[in-house]
């Protein structure tokens, strides 16, 4: 049936309200493309933030953010440059065959040209898909989005000398890094204890009876999510890890220092190491008088003189 002048004009009314509330929150984009978000990964897509950091439990959604986030910026930010620098070259891979998917629903979205690292786009937007080498990292110049998926696994050296220097001259760059713990070294556990970053924690909602090598519920989720919100963290218990038999599988499979890092997203010390961080922490929580043992502060500090951001 055609429709009449007044319901034509209300009906690209509608349109453009759309088109417009899209442009303003991903999550909306992400819906209207078929794929609808968990509430933590709403809220992460839609913070303004220019710095965020998601420490999440393995398979808990976390890869949904690599293809929304560059996919909208394509879209709605005609020109702009998204870069993806995953910890591997097989998690590259992995992160482009998922934005590839996800750009496929958008018809807005015309590739013009496509290769195993580059998405081109008619509309001048590029995803770059790249592991996370120096090399690879090098030679790119004003982002508009800036995504490390497994952070906690690229080296330092990356870090320093080729993502940091992409911020230059870029305060608009958004940086989002994603990641499972990797021990308390390297520039995602710094981050964690920084508050410059935005930080989601999404866990599995269990805790560990290390004695039986049982799981029991952990906090109610409102509790968590407070507790959590006082140390300046918004946390969520992963919708993906509920059923007690899987996880109680995984944990008898991987062993309790490896399920506590994986799931339960904690910083724990590497494999082999002498002392637990526990340990540690309650011997540097005696510190002789005068002698400043907060390193993190200090990073902090110096890396918020050498980059403007």
């Amino acid at each position: 049936m055609k429709m009449t002048p007044s319901q034509e004009i209300l009906h690209l009314s509608l349109l453009m309200q759309e088109e417009l509330l899209q442009r303003m929150s991903p999550a909306r984009y992400a819906a209207k493309m078929g794929l609808e978000p968990y509430p933590w990964q709403s809220h992460l897509m839609d913070s303004r933030k220019k710095r965020k950091l998601v420490n999440g439990a393995r398979q808990g959604g976390k890869s949904t953010t690599v293809a929304v986030l560059p996919a909208w910026m394509a879209h709605f930010k005609p020109g702009s440059l998204s870069i993806v620098a995953a910890a591997v070259e097989k998690q590259a891979w992995e992160d482009m065959n998922k934005i590839k998917a996800f750009v496929s629903k958008d018809p807005c979205l015309i590739v013009k040209r496509a290769s195993d690292e580059l998405l081109e786009f008619e509309n001048g937007s590029r995803i770059l898909v790249v592991p996370a080498t120096e090399r690879s990292a090098r030679g790119w110049s004003a982002p508009a989005l800036i995504l490390l998926d497994e952070a906690s696994r690229i080296p330092d050296p990356v870090y320093t000398s080729g993502i940091r220097p992409m911020l230059t001259h870029n305060p608009l760059c958004e940086v989002l890094a994603i990641s499972t713990p990797n021990g308390r070294e390297g520039f995602f556990a710094r981050a964690w204890e920084s508050d410059r970053w935005e930080k989601y924690e999404v866990r599995a909602p269990w805790d560990i009876v290390e004695t039986t090598w049982e799981l029991v519920p952990a906090l109610p989720e409102r509790e968590f999510v407070a507790e959590r919100l006082r140390r300046g963290i918004l946390g969520s218990y992963s919708p993906r890890h509920k059923l007690l038999a899987e996880q109680t599988e995984n944990l008898l499979e991987m062993g309790a220092r490896m399920y506590r890092q994986e799931y339960l997203c904690e910083f724990v010390e590497t494999e082999g190491a002498a002392f637990r961080y526990s340990d540690i922490d309650a011997m540097m929580g005696n510190q002789v008088e005068g002698l400043d043992t907060d390193t993190t502060a200090v990073l902090d500090e110096l890396e918020a003189l050498v980059f403007d951001e």
